[in-house]
C-alpha cells in the first residue's frame, strides 16, 4: 500500500508486475500552528487557504494517482457529500487578507515537509501557488525520522497527511 505515484506509472509498462490503484481515505495538508505568528491571525490561515488550488496540487503531488477532496471523508465513501463545492483559488481575495492582517508586502514561510518525493512536489506545488498572493515559501525538507521527531507539531508551518480510517466518525476525529 502506499506506493508512490511513479512507481506506479512504472509498473504500467512491466510484463512481471501490476498496482491496482483503489480508492482510499489517505489525504494530505498544510498545518498551520494557529498558536505562533502569523498563523495566529485568522486571516492569514484564511489567505493561505484561499491560495490553495487543490485539484492541481492533488495533480503534482500525486502524478494524476488522486483525487481532490474538501473533507477526510473520501469521494468514494458512501457518506461523501459531493453537494459541498470545492473553492477556487481566489488569490486578490488572498492579498487582501494578507494586507489586512499586516502583510502588504507579502509574507515569508518556511514549509516543513518529510524528505519524500510525493511531500516534496506536496509542498513545492503550494510554494509555486503561493508566489502569485505575495507569499514567498522556503521548503525545507528533513529526513523522516526528524520530521516526526523534532518538526511536526513543533514548527509553525508543515505538511503531514493522514491515512483513511474505517468509519466516517474516526475519518474525523483526528
Amino acid at each position: 500500500s502506499d506506493l508512490p505515484s511513479e512507481e506506479i506509472d512504472k509498473l504500467a509498462t512491466s510484463t512481471t508486475a501490476h498496482a491496482d490503484e483503489v480508492s482510499s481515505g489517505t489525504w494530505y495538508a498544510y498545518v498551520m500552528r494557529n498558536d505562533i505568528e502569523p498563523f495566529n491571525d485568522v486571516r492569514v490561515r484564511q489567505a493561505i487557504f484561499k491560495l490553495i488550488d487543490k485539484p492541481t496540487i492533488a495533480e503534482i503531488t500525486a502524478l494524476g494517482h488522486a483525487t481532490a477532496t474538501l473533507t477526510p471523508i473520501p469521494p468514494s465513501h458512501p457518506a461523501y457529500n459531493d453537494s459541498i463545492g470545492m473553492a477556487s483559488p481566489d488569490v486578490e481575495g488572498a492579498k487582501a487578507l494578507l494586507a489586512e492582517a499586516g502583510y502588504a508586502d507579502g509574507l515569508d514561510l518556511v514549509l516543513w515537509t518529510p524528505k519524500s518525493a510525493v511531500f516534496e512536489r506536496f509542498a513545492v506545488a503550494f510554494r509555486d501557488a503561493a508566489k502569485a498572493g505575495g507569499v514567498n515559501v522556503e521548503v525545507r525538507p528533513v529526513p523522516d525520522d526528524q520530521f516526526f521527531d523534532e518538526i511536526e507539531g513543533k514548527q509553525p508551518f508543515t505538511t503531514t497527511n493522514f491515512f483513511g480510517r474505517p468509519t466516517p466518525d474516526t475519518m474525523l476525529y483526528s
